[in-house]
């Protein structure tokens, strides 16, 4: 599968242990590198990822991307582990916040019970829903009932050509988070 489909890291990859690899298709990559133009960074990758994404720079669970300084374009498919999924969003929404992060394109799970994912309709200027069933690759892939989206930040949502992403939907203003049909 190497460069069909790009890397998300597990807590087990945190810790070292690699037997939980799954990778988003890389028609999900596409549409947010057409979003972004280009990705200068991808903080929770790996070198077989990368080979889809195409960053100029990527972090790996060894060199843990939470530490390292964030900057530019931004594609961020981090672990879906509660607690890492949650910092790498905090993370995120403050290196927009900051202007290290000029753009960005964000893949996550569709939660209740977290605060992670109010704070990201709040700070995102846009947010697609993907189709149900994303078919992951790798180690521990298959396909996921659970549903996905990407927030997109300080960019332009690209056509909706695929058959991914099923709507796009934009912040009406800072002050309320509810979204449109673009």
């Amino acid at each position: 599968m190497t460069g069909l489909m790009t890397h998300v890291e597990t807590a087990a990859d945190k810790r070292g242990v690699r037997d939980h690899n799954v990778w988003t298709p890389a028609e999900v990559v596409c549409w947010a590198r057409a979003c972004l133009g280009r990705i200068d960074l991808d903080p929770a990758s790996c070198a077989e990822a990368n080979e889809t994404v195409r960053a100029e720079r990527y972090y790996t669970a060894e060199t843990d991307g939470l530490q390292q300084g964030w900057h530019g374009r931004v594609w961020l498919n981090p672990p879906f582990n509660g607690g890492l999924l949650r910092l790498f969003a905090r993370r995120l929404i403050s290196e927009v916040e900051f202007g290290a992060v000029t753009a960005a394109v964000m893949l996550g799970p569709v939660v209740g019970g977290s605060t992670w994912p109010d704070e990201m309709a709040r700070a995102a200027d846009w947010i697609a829903p993907l189709r149900q069933h994303i078919p992951w690759g790798g180690v521990g892939g298959g396909s996921s009932a659970m549903g996905h989206q990407l927030w997109g930040f300080r960019c332009e949502p690209a056509p909706l050509d695929t058959g991914m992403v099923t709507a796009v939907f934009h912040r009406i203003s800072a002050e309320r988070t509810l979204f449109g049909v673009r």
